[in-house]
């Protein structure tokens, strides 16, 4: 994380980055939560795909995470990568919560699959039910679907799980 926080501050040039891609470099919350401040400070304006899964996040990052964007960090944000870590229903509830104040308005895919949720739980509900009416797809399952064409459209892609 300190290379990020070079990379980001004071100049480092990460204000035109579109993709970074984190995944399986143990992040963890602590970890989540300064990515988080560094975003919601405005590092990365331009980040379109951030992918931090398998890195042991648990509620608490990615709750810090969801907070960021909710209060407008990475407008331009397509793809949020979450697979493979420790979201429980807390973190479901918080990027719920994040999608409905309008994070992620042109988003395409948020992973969340391989994660300790409760399958069939209220958090995964609300977060299905957060997605209405707009163009992100949520994707629970493993492999992600490489383009939209695989995914169920509405109304039925709420009703099922992957």
């Amino acid at each position: 994380m300190a290379a990020f926080a070079m990379c980001t501050g004071n100049g480092g040039g990460g204000g035109a980055l579109k993709h970074l891609s984190l995944q399986r470099n143990r992040v963890g919350d602590d970890g989540a939560a300064s990515l988080a401040a560094a975003l919601a400070g405005g590092a990365l304006p331009a980040l379109e795909l951030l992918y931090l899964g398998e890195n042991e996040v648990g509620d608490a990052g990615a709750t810090a995470l969801a907070e960021a964007l909710r209060g407008g960090a990475c407008p331009k944000l397509r793809r949020l990568g979450l697979q493979a870590n420790r979201l429980g229903d807390g973190a479901l509830e918080a990027l719920a919560a994040a999608l409905r104040a309008g994070a992620m308005k042109g988003g395409e895919f948020l992973y969340v699959g391989g994660n300790p949720f409760t399958p069939a739980g209220e958090a995964r509900d609300a977060l299905c039910e957060s997605l209405r009416g707009g163009p992100l797809q949520c994707h629970f399952g493993w492999p992600p679907p490489k383009t939209k064409s695989f995914l169920i459209t509405p109304p039925d892609r709420y009703a099922r799980a992957w």
